[in-house]
C-alpha cells in the first residue's frame, strides 16, 4: 500500500472511532464478513459471540419483517437492477 492509501486508511479509522459507528463489511467474492466491536455492541453482543461470522450472522440479527426487503434488494442489486445496495433495516438486540 502506498502512503496515500495508508493516510486514507488511518483517516477512515479515525472517523469510525470518533463517530462511534458500527460497521460491517462483506467481501462477496470470498464470503468473508467482518464487523467492528461497536456494531456488535449495538446489538448487545461481543464480536466473539458472533463467530463464526458469515452472511447468516448478519441476516439472523435482522428484524424478521426487514429480512425479506433486505434480501429482495440484494437480489435486485446482484441482477443489475440496482446500481447500489442500500437498505435501512432494524436489527434485533440480544436482550429483546
Amino acid at each position: 500500500m502506498d502512503n496515500q492509501q495508508d493516510d486514507n486508511s488511518e483517516r477512515l479509522e479515525l472517523v469510525i472511532n470518533a463517530t462511534g459507528v458500527g460497521i460491517w463489511d462483506w467481501q462477496i467474492q470470498t464470503g468473508e464478513l467482518t464487523f467492528n466491536k461497536r456494531w456488535a455492541d449495538i446489538i448487545g453482543h461481543s464480536v466473539d459471540e458472533l463467530y463464526p461470522i458469515q452472511f447468516d450472522t448478519w441476516s439472523n440479527n435482522l428484524h424478521p419483517y426487514d429480512l425479506k426487503k433486505a434480501k429482495s434488494l440484494l437480489a435486485q442489486h446482484f441482477n443489475g437492477e440496482l446500481e447500489f445496495y442500500e437498505v435501512d433495516v432494524r436489527m434485533k438486540h440480544k436482550y429483546m
